[in-house]
């Protein structure tokens, strides 16, 4: 047998420490299958954390975070997909279970927000008033101006737009004041009737008391028109004039009510 030279006898020695360890490929995929085992681990743990509230033991309570709200009146349903599982807030003051609306008692608790709309309305005109007597690029129309701007009013055409807005929203909140007291009125009187007579009720629908509202205020606009007082002194012509075009309101009203009913036909 021949002897081995140095080079072969090192690299003989370089195999057998090889052959001893294992390879580096076989090292880091068991590396790599550690981490992902612990990064599986730690997301079924956050999972299950926020999947929603667990018990402690089967005759322990439900124990609820404080930073979610809750309906006590819905059974809680979590670990279900849907609008079914989540948490619905409830404002007590309209809710079923707080009792019944009583309107008048709502508007007498806050008839102070009239109260308030009375007052910006007043600073709206004021404002305006500033700007048609000192001019619109005066220090006074700009003093006016910042007196009224935390109502989000810059310009005097922006107070002009927010002027006609509230006189609409009046016209819109008389209006329906009118047709509840109509409604109550007629309600009213209904029930006299059932207690006396016994006849079958008759439920008011809305569409009905505002043709009855505009009807009454049809009739009362003639009645002051035929009145020899307003006629007096020479104005009967503008009377005149008020009463075609209350006419033609009433004809407009009635084409309306026609092509509803061929629609519904």
């Amino acid at each position: 047998m021949s002897e081995l030279t140095l080079g072969e006898l090192k690299a003989l020695k370089q195999r057998e420490v090889s052959d001893n360890k294992p390879p580096i490929e076989e090292s880091v995929k068991n590396l790599h299958k550690e981490r992902s085992h612990l990064l599986k681990h730690s997301k079924a743990e956050r999972s299950s954390q926020k999947s929603g509230p667990k018990k402690s033991n089967s005759k322990g309570p439900v124990v609820l975070p404080n930073n979610t709200a809750c309906n006590p009146y819905n059974p809680l349903k979590f670990g279900k997909k849907g609008q079914s599982s989540r948490l619905i807030a409830r404002d007590p003051r309209f809710s079923d279970f707080s009792g019944t609306l009583n309107d008048e008692l709502f508007r007498k608790s806050y008839a102070f927000l009239d109260d308030m709309l009375q007052e910006e309305v007043k600073d709206i005109k004021s404002a305006l008033r500033v700007g048609e007597r000192a001019g619109a690029h005066s220090l006074k129309a700009a003093a006016a101006l910042n007196n009224i701007s935390h109502m989000n009013i810059s310009s005097f055409s922006d107070a002009k737009r927010a002027l006609d807005r509230y006189k609409t929203q009046q016209k819109q909140l008389k209006s329906d004041h009118d047709i509840r007291e109509l409604k109550k009125d007629l309600i009213s009187e209904e029930k006299k009737k059932i207690a006396t007579t016994w006849k079958t009720p008759f439920y008011y629908s809305t569409k009905k008391v505002k043709k009855m509202l505009r009807a009454k205020e049809e009739a009362a606009i003639e009645a002051a028109l035929q009145s020899s007082v307003i006629n007096a002194d020479g104005a009967g012509k503008i009377h005149k004039k008020v009463s075609r075009a209350s006419k033609r309101s009433a004809l407009r009203h009635k084409h309306v009510d026609v092509v509803t009913k061929k629609r519904r036909t």
